[in-house]
């Protein structure tokens, strides 16, 4: 309350006879009048955008961004941009629509893995929409990258749970690799595992290692070590007893 109010207000009331408690309650209630005015202002002041439905001129105004118009007016009202619109309701900032019914909307960097009622759901980068391995026809599936491959048809397709995709045709009878045979970008044959980045025998493994048992080497206490003894040579795999002539005759 200004000077100019103040001296209004008691003029007013100075041929009354009024209570100290009935002037400090008109007082106060006068400030805070005076506070709600000032929230109220600021409540007007941080409308920075019109809802939807509410007239427009530009879609900077909305703030769902859209400020549509009818050919030839100025004026329109706000409303979901075309990319945004759910049947019923409106995707948030950079999403699109995916399944309507279920009112799911996907990021723009995602995927939507079969799209429409009742169906639609999102895929997050860098995962990808594929049909399954060997079901050309089923439903999509959100797969990560390192079981994806690509067909001949550029179709993506997903390889099985605990497997991974080396592409083409592999030893294994496609292109979907047990993860453990999985080795440098190729299968390891049936019955072989990948050791160190290359393909072993199963039988030949021996902890971290490889033992090349062609080369007479077996594994003990999970290291690979010559098997042969001194009196012994190596041959195709199996240690042969030295001639009396010795081993180096």
């Amino acid at each position: 309350m200004d000077g100019q109010r103040f001296d209004q207000f008691t003029r007013a009331w100075s041929g009354r006879a009024v209570s100290r408690r009935e002037m400090l309650r008109l007082v106060g209630g006068g400030i805070v009048a005076s506070l709600l005015g000032v929230v109220g202002r600021a409540g007007v002041a941080a409308q920075t955008c019109l809802a939807e439905g509410e007239v427009c001129h530009s879609s900077d105004q909305c703030c769902l961004g859209r400020c549509k118009k009818k050919k030839g007016h100025t004026r329109g009202h706000c409303s979901c941009p075309a990319t945004r619109q759910c049947e019923t309701f409106c995707c948030g900032s950079d999403h699109f629509c995916c399944n309507p019914q279920d009112q799911i909307c996907c990021p723009s960097d995602a995927q939507c893995c079969n799209p429409g009622d009742g169906t639609g759901s999102c895929c997050a980068a860098p995962g990808s929409c594929a049909t399954t391995f060997g079901d050309d026809t089923g439903p999509t599936t959100c797969c990560p990258p390192e079981r994806t491959f690509l067909t001949s048809a550029n179709i993506p397709e997903c390889c099985p749970a605990g497997t991974v995709a080396v592409g083409g045709v592999t030893t294994n009878g496609g292109p979907c690799c047990p993860e453990a045979a999985a080795c440098n970008g190729s299968c390891c044959s049936s019955g072989s595992v990948c050791v160190n980045g290359s393909c072993c025998a199963e039988t030949n493994v021996c902890g971290s290692q490889c033992c090349p048992t062609a080369y007479c080497y077996g594994c003990n206490n999970g290291t690979c070590s010559y098997q042969c003894s001194p009196n012994q040579y190596c041959s195709f795999g199996a240690c042969r007893d030295c001639p009396p002539t010795g081993c180096g005759g």
